[in-house]
């Protein structure tokens, strides 16, 4: 275990030289929260079925990602550290897990990848996890995918329950769909179901759908609600007619009759989530969750929530080198009455997009018109007035809000970041 935990805090390290190359971003969060939860089940962490656990607990973790991306390829890699003491004096939940991924961007409407990572945690028993799962996204319009994900996940116990080792594994298949309708509204539906059960799907499936809003000042709010199904067969045994068991007057034996069915174990969950940036570095954020389990044999039902609340430290270290064809200079010019046209210098692949107050910050934006191998323009027509505004830069599943030179007149954006200023006479 100690050499598992000495591994992990050995490629932490490494992040940040990864940020010392050129294209390589790194980003460290550290998250502090306290909560209560009737099932472990519903811990962020910890995800197994135990309701004799019901307890407070307190959860201190530490993440970090470094990516890098050239103009059809990206690279994440993301490493993380967990410890979740709980109040009921059970052991200490603690691990780390690691995970790396590999994106491809084939067209500007279609890219593939893989991810791939693994977990190791312990407390009063050790779980270790390994997963690979290659998928392929569509993007249907700019701010619309669906994603097509195969894979396989392999766990395995020590000290589990009743038994000593076990081993599970898991061949799975998914659907990811995500749209952002307006800047400030996502909608993401997903559903996750074994690849052994085709083409019965409602044997095994996870499934669930959410929508989210973002604020002006950067917090958001997003409610999620789905479905867990699990299949499995009952087996009932009758005796009817015949003689009595041990009659001496003798007679035919009894019927024995068999039958089997297949029942369900169905969990429903709720859910609610929100978070309030404080400032650049500093947010707190807040999670409540309901569950509702009901096996189809027994027609018993189960009710279990949890609560939890923290704040969140995120730090992107200033040794990392931007690569500076991300930074761009918009030059205005007035064609005619209310007819403005911009023009910006920008290298890369991908597309871009002009988002302000004149589309009501609608992130579909306004498509800039590539004229040549640096330069992209756009024309709108505006009233008199001030406007605010970005570049949206779309590339692949990578989106990114593109960096204004010193010399453009920028506002505070409320997010952390600026938005340029456009004066209309």
């Amino acid at each position: 275990m100690i050499r598992r935990e000495l591994l992990i805090a050995l490629l932490f390290s490494l992040l940040p030289c990864l940020s010392f190359a050129q294209n390589w971003h790194t980003m460290v969060s550290v998250d502090s929260r306290v909560g209560y939860s009737s099932n472990t089940y519903l811990n962020p962490f910890f995800a197994e079925w135990d309701e004799s656990a019901s307890s407070g607990y307190g959860l201190v973790s530490v993440f970090g990602q470094s990516f890098w991306n050239d103009s059809n390829n990206s690279v994440d890699i993301t490493l993380g550290l967990v410890a979740e003491p709980f109040l009921n004096n059970q052991n200490i939940w603690r691990g780390g897990l690691s995970m790396v991924e590999y994106r491809r961007r084939f067209s500007p409407d279609f890219n593939g990848g893989i991810e791939a990572g693994g977990s190791y945690f312990s407390s009063n028993f050790k779980r270790t996890m390994v997963w690979a799962q290659p998928y392929v996204t569509w993007f249907v319009s700019p701010f619309t995918s669906l994603k097509l994900k195969l894979g396989v996940n392999h766990r395995s116990y020590k000290n589990f329950s009743d038994s000593l080792n076990t081993n599970r594994r898991f061949d799975f298949y998914g659907l990811e769909f995500e749209s952002w309708p307006t800047y400030n509204w996502q909608l993401r539906a997903t559903l996750f179901s074994s690849l052994d059960k085709l083409p019965a799907v409602n044997e095994q499936f996870s499934s669930t759908i959410s929508a989210g809003y973002v604020f002006l000042n950067g917090s958001s709010i997003t409610a999620k609600a789905g479905i867990e199904q699990f299949g499995f067969d009952f087996t009932t045994t009758t005796t009817s007619g015949g003689a009595p068991v041990g009659n001496p007057g003798g007679g035919p034996p009894p019927e024995t009759q068999t039958v089997t069915n297949q029942e369900f174990d169905r969990i429903l969950r709720l859910g609610l989530t929100g978070d309030y940036p404080i400032n650049k570095t500093v947010s707190i954020f807040a999670s409540i969750e309901g569950l509702n389990r009901n096996i189809t044999t027994s027609d018993e039902r189960i009710t279990d929530m949890q609560i939890s609340g923290g704040v969140r430290l995120s730090l992107q270290p200033n040794i990392i080198r931007r690569s500076s064809n991300r930074v761009i200079e918009p030059e205005w010019e007035k064609r005619r009455e209310q007819l403005m046209a911009m023009n910006i210098n920008f290298s890369g692949g991908g597309r871009l997009y002009l988002v302000g107050d004149f589309n009501n910050w609608n992130r579909a934006g306004i498509p800039l018109t590539q004229q040549n191998k640096k330069t992209y323009a756009a024309e709108i027509s505006l009233d008199s007035g001030a406007y605010e505004y970005k570049i949206l830069h779309v590339e692949g599943d990578t989106e990114e809000w593109l960096k204004f030179s010193n010399d453009t007149y920028t506002v505070d954006d409320g997010f952390g970041g600026e938005n340029a200023m456009l004066l209309v006479e």
